[in-house]
């Protein structure tokens, strides 16, 4: 069996094999690069999407305290005007009693 192929077309063969499989290896590779890199790329998005969702949360949020300040800085100076100081230190301590207060108190 070893003398049915020339030995220089086994080597031949062998080394073509060799590096048909050398290729094949560095493509398995990259590619298992590339699936790796979907993977954080599709993480980095979903991470990017919920910080953005978290941002408008947030500016939300942010908008209802500085409308919630101004409202109770509108109250404070009308307070102010009127002279009503238990009412004056309620609004800092007690805010949301002294925002039903001063609701009745317009009544």
């Amino acid at each position: 069996m070893d003398e049915s192929v020339p030995a220089t077309e086994l080597e031949a063969a062998n080394k073509q094999y060799n590096e048909l499989t050398a290729k094949y290896r560095d493509i398995i590779q990259r590619e298992n690069s590339l699936v790796a890199r979907s993977a954080i790329v599709d993480n980095l998005e979903a991470d990017k999407k919920a910080l953005e969702e978290k941002e408008t949360e947030l500016k939300k949020e942010m908008t209802s305290l500085k409308e919630r300040n101004h409202s109770l800085e509108q109250m404070v100076n009308e307070l102010l005007s009127k002279g009503d100081r238990e009412l004056i230190l309620l609004c800092f301590f007690e805010p949301r009693r002294a925002v039903s207060l001063s609701w009745h108190a317009r009544k």
